[in-house]
């Protein structure tokens, strides 16, 4: 028999071809020292002996040969057989043995247990499956446990699967389904975090999702959570809204859950310090998983003493942000310029601290005459390596100032492919009048710094004497993480005056 069932340390030095995303990803998570709920996974190679029998793999065989509109159209009998026929595979009795071991190791076997499917091709950076495949809670015993994998391995066939793999171009052969086991939390509150706001595509902003008991209210959006905002880099709040949260999902006693009414819906289910650790525990998990560049979904729980994450997996579908005019060219990132200055991968630290700089800088470039989206993204990495946005330089520059984007392309390093612009739009007498009057404005603001020229590098060199003189190893972990932050504000706040004396008459 070639399935096992893995350890979370076990499971992060195997695969997602064995351990599936989800169950992948929490021994990653394990692994870079989150909490998460004891448990394991049960490798995907149980559900191949399961598929593989002749019965199964005939019935599988058939349902592959169907079109998606007649699986879509009604309840398919042949999926209803292949379903009761999974179901009521018994399982080896050498499997039995070790399910029974492992419960008893993990301490597990009188506790309640949620028994999560976890596909070879979820959670990954091309597809999610999300809320497609079977999850059962609060489940006590092992028989129970037992069907509950079984329905694991049955929930790969429905319609609603089916027609998903063949929209994302995964073949029913290239799939199979490992399953996570884990402790039932008792949660106070739950919800999801996402590094990045999945809505409008802002990459700055971290969204909390929350609703009091089980997290499962807000993961099939059966009520309304409470929404907290907040800027990814300094963590402070954007918004907060206060959902309506009629009822929570919660244990039921015996097995299973249950819907009850919120008495206190009108409450915040987190308080500020909670809502301030979860979004640095849900940047770790950006950085941790996603290496700084792959925003994560995260599915967490509130215990009553600290976050503990029951998944992550990666933002599949970001909308574009950028200007209306340009949305339908292509979207040219080059290192023609940065290859110079930031020509290192960096370290976690200093990547974030710079990914923030950079794009503040280039932004602070239009502060006082041309408003522009604050969700724009100048610059960002690709494999550790800073990248800019030289179809947003070459747009912005030209329909701000009528700065060419030829022009704009040697500053960038100047091989970059030129961005069309429409004759119409470059003749509009009353367009270029507006611009003529931006670049005026622009001119005259940098001739104000540079007035300041002095004052300013003086204050700034003394700022920076000061910080040099700071014995940062003496410092707590507390005072260390207070005294980046006062640096990256005051950088922040810089950075108008560094690009006005830094710019010259184009």
């Amino acid at each position: 028999m070639t399935s096992e069932l893995l350890t979370w340390q076990q499971a992060f030095n195997s695969s997602s071809e064995e351990c599936g995303g989800k169950g992948w990803n929490l021994a990653r998570l394990h692994h870079y020292g989150f909490a998460i709920p004891k448990g394991g996974v049960i490798t995907a190679g149980l559900y191949r002996i399961i598929a593989g029998s002749e019965n199964i793999h005939n019935l599988i065989g058939r349902i592959d040969a169907l079109p998606t509109n007649e699986l879509m159209a009604t309840e398919n009998p042949l999926l209803t057989k292949l379903h009761a026929a999974i179901v009521a595979t018994p399982l080896p009795v050498i499997f039995e043995q070790t399910l029974t071991e492992f419960l008893d190791r993990e301490q597990l076997a009188d506790r309640p247990v949620a028994v999560r499917s976890s596909a070879t091709q979820e959670d990954s950076g091309e597809a999610s499956f999300a809320g497609i495949h079977d999850t059962t809670l609060n489940i006590h015993g092992h028989d129970d446990i037992e069907q509950a994998i079984l329905r694991c391995f049955a929930s790969l066939w429905s319609s609603r699967a089916i027609a998903y793999r063949r929209k994302m171009k995964i073949s029913s052969y290239q799939i199979a389904c490992a399953v996570v086991i884990t402790e039932m939390v008792n949660a106070e509150s739950a919800g999801i975090a996402f590094s990045c706001d999945p809505v409008n595509g802002r990459h700055d902003v971290i969204t909390i999702n929350a609703n009091y008991g089980l997290g499962e209210s807000v993961v099939s959006g059966t009520v309304e959570p409470d929404q907290y905002r907040l800027n990814r880099f300094s963590k402070t709040e954007i918004d907060s809204q206060i959902g309506q949260k009629q009822q929570r999902c919660q244990a039921k006693p015996g097995g299973g859950i249950e819907w009850v009414k919120n008495t206190d819906s009108h409450q915040a289910c987190l308080n500020e310090c909670q809502i301030q650790l979860l979004a640095r525990i849900c940047d770790r998990v950006f950085h941790a998983l996603g290496r700084g560049e792959q925003h994560q979904d995260i599915e967490w729980a509130f215990d009553g003493n600290g976050f503990i994450l029951l998944q992550a997996r990666p933002v599949t579908a970001l909308p574009k942000i950028t200007c209306a005019e340009i949305r339908n060219q292509p979207e040219i990132w080059s290192n023609g310029n940065f290859r110079d200055a930031v020509p290192m991968v960096m370290s976690r630290l200093v990547s974030e601290f710079s990914d923030h700089q950079i794009n503040n800088i280039l932004h602070r470039n239009f502060d006082g005459f041309y408003p522009i989206d604050p969700a724009l993204r100048f610059a960002r990495q690709f494999q550790g390596r800073f990248y800019c946005n030289v179809s947003l330089m070459q747009w912005l520059w030209f329909d701000s100032v009528e700065f060419p984007p030829d022009k704009m392309n040697i500053s960038m390093g100047g091989h970059q492919p030129l961005l069309r612009i429409d004759e119409e739009y470059k003749k509009g007498l009353g367009r270029k009048m507006r611009r003529i009057w931006r670049g005026l404005k622009f001119f005259r603001m940098i001739g104000r710094y540079r007035k300041q020229a002095d004052a300013i590098i003086k204050s700034e060199t003394e700022f920076a004497e000061q910080y040099r003189q700071l014995d940062y190893h003496a410092l707590s972990d507390q005072e260390l993480v207070d005294t980046l932050q006062l640096l990256n504000n005051h950088l922040t706040d810089y950075n108008r005056a560094f690009i006005m004396l830094t710019s010259r008459k184009r």
